[in-house]
């Protein structure tokens, strides 16, 4: 069998820090960490070809607070949850949802 590959490598396009409120958390679900300070990150990742905008796990938000993550860094994504707004009115296309990153690995300007 093939060794596992590891996680992809995408580029911080953008890095933004905004409050967080109940809405959310509501979108999030009940298991969903609160931070400490009330605040998140909105991550936009690149291939190289498409772009995605992500928001950081309240978990992880050390990381962006000491710089670990920062635009125009590198990282590996080793886990996301999608989560959906049930409580949004159903169109004739299903929302997006909002893609969470759970598990994000800084990686070093080298590429370590």
């Amino acid at each position: 069998s093939d060794p596992p590959r590891p996680p992809p490598v995408f580029q911080v396009w953008r890095l933004r820090r905004f409050a967080v409120d109940d809405s959310l958390f509501a979108i999030l679900g009940p298991d969903a960490a609160r931070p400490a300070m009330e605040d998140a990150f909105e991550v936009t990742l690149s291939d190289g070809a498409r772009m995605k905008r992500c928001v950081l796990s309240t978990n992880s938000n050390h990381l962006a607070y000491h710089g670990a993550i920062r635009e125009l860094g590198l990282v590996r994504v080793a886990s996301f949850a999608q989560h959906y707004d049930e409580t949004a009115p159903s169109a004739s296309a299903p929302a997006p949802g909002t893609t969470v990153l759970t598990r994000v690995i800084p990686l070093c300007p080298d590429g370590s």
